[in-house]
Formats: C-alpha cells, structure tokens, sequence
C-alpha cells in the first residue's frame, strides 16, 4: 500500500511540474504543445497574420467581385461600389429588422449588399464615429509623421472632462497610444477618443475638421462630423450622422 501511495505522490509532482515549466519541447516527446505542430491552443496568443499597410493615400488590396485579392489603389466610395444581390429576405428576417430604421449586410470581399434597409439614409451614429477616428490615427502612424504605438500621450484636462462612457484618464497620467486604441476599441472610450485627436491634430477642432475631409474625400457624403468621440456635441446637441453604407466602407478601409 505504501509503493502505491509513493507512486501516486510522484505522478501528481510530475504533472504539477509540467503544468508549472511547460510541456516537454523534445522532438519525441509527445506532450509537444498544440501550437508546436502548427495548431493554436484555445486563448494562446500567436504571431499576427501579415496585414496590408494603410496608408495615408489608400493603398490596400481591393476585394474584387468574385473574391480574389489585386494590388491596386481601393476607389473612394460611389453609389457603384457596393452592388445588390437580389435575393428576397424570409419572414423571420422582416419580422427581426421591422423596426429597425437604418441597416445594411454586405459580403466586403465580393462587394455585394446582401440586405439593406433605408442604407443610404443618414442617422446618428453615437460611438462608431471612433471608426474614423481610429482610422485617422492608423494613418497618422504610416505617414511619416513619428507617431508609433508607443509614443506616450500626456492626460489632457480636456480630455479628461469628456462625459458618457470613459475610462477616467487622469491629467497626472501618460497613456500610449496602443492603450488609448484599445480603450477606444474594446471599451469605446470617449476620452481616449478625444485625447487621440488632440495628440494626432494638436486640437479637437483640427482633428474634426480633418475627419470631415477625410469623409469628403473617401467620398463618404452623409458622414458628417462635430467631434471625434461621437456624443451629442455643445448646446445645440448635435449629432454626427452617416449612413449605413457610408460605414460599411468605412469598416473595410480600417
């Protein structure tokens, strides 16, 4: 009985060791991790997939029609870029989307409209404004302008007062801008957001104002911005608007 208890003693050290150090790495050894044999273990961070390089001019691989990929400039927005799909929506569909005001499905690779409802109408977007925010900061990190991820943002009291949903920067605080991206991203920060345009433009207001030519010049005409954060801006409540097209370009730019 007591071999057996040792035995038992010695199998849980062993597999406690394992937990702790690591599978064993030896070629022959058959407790070579999942990822070792080119399979990633659920929760395992891995080396990214190589992604096309926004830049500032546009130049990213266009999704063609029948899915293939070319190296080529993509083409601001027209009515013409997205093309629809005839196909007739279920009951179970118009009963879901009965009372939605605005919407659109689109298969980006292909450049199809699988379903829309008033598209091309423009309505308040809230917080995926910070779509083009986040746009404008990846560009201004590949435009030569010496922003990386890391560049470190000092708190600004302004930034700090934005409202709604936040993260509670504090002025006695510096962040990088990887860390506001992921407070805009996960989060969807108002006063990450607005710190980025400050950092990016040197003022709210210029970061705005490039926002909306941005827009103009993707040819994104019923985007329209007041702030880069997306909450109802001053004493007139505005609203920055688009349309659910005009962002369904915007999500395959970034």
């Amino acid at each position: 009985m007591r071999l057996w208890i040792r035995l038992l003693v010695i199998a849980v050290h062993v597999v406690l060791i394992i937990i702790i150090v690591g599978p064993c790495r030896h070629p022959g050894c058959r407790l070579t991790r999942k990822q070792d044999t080119g399979k990633v273990a659920p929760g395992k961070a891995t080396d990214a997939p190589t992604l096309p390089q926004a830049v500032s001019g546009g130049k990213l691989p266009v999704p063609s029609r029948d899915g293939a990929t070319k190296g080529s400039e993509l083409p601001p927005y027209s009515p013409a870029f997205f093309t629809r799909r005839n196909s007739s929506s279920g009951p179970p569909l118009k009963a879901a989307v009965a009372d939605c005001r605005t919407g659109v499905v689109v298969d980006w690779r292909r450049r199809t409209i699988l379903w829309g409802k008033e598209e091309s109408k423009g309505v308040p977007i809230a917080s995926l404004t910070k779509m083009m925010t986040i746009l404008l900061l990846m560009e201004a990190l590949h435009d030569g302008s010496g922003l990386t991820l890391d560049t470190k943002v000092a708190v600004t009291r302004e930034s700090a007062s934005v409202g709604g949903r936040q993260v509670w920067l504090d002025p006695r605080e510096s962040f990088s801008l990887q860390d506001l991206l992921r407070c805009m991203l996960i989060h969807s920060a108002n006063d990450a957001a607005y710190l980025v345009g400050q950092k990016v433009a040197g003022s709210e207001k210029d970061f705005v104002a490039r926002m909306n030519q941005r827009a103009t010049a993707l040819g994104l005409r019923t985007l329209v911005f007041h702030n880069d954060h997306g909450l109802p801006e001053g004493a007139a409540r505005d609203e920055n608007v688009g349309s659910a097209l005009d962002l369904a370009y915007l999500a395959g730019r970034l």
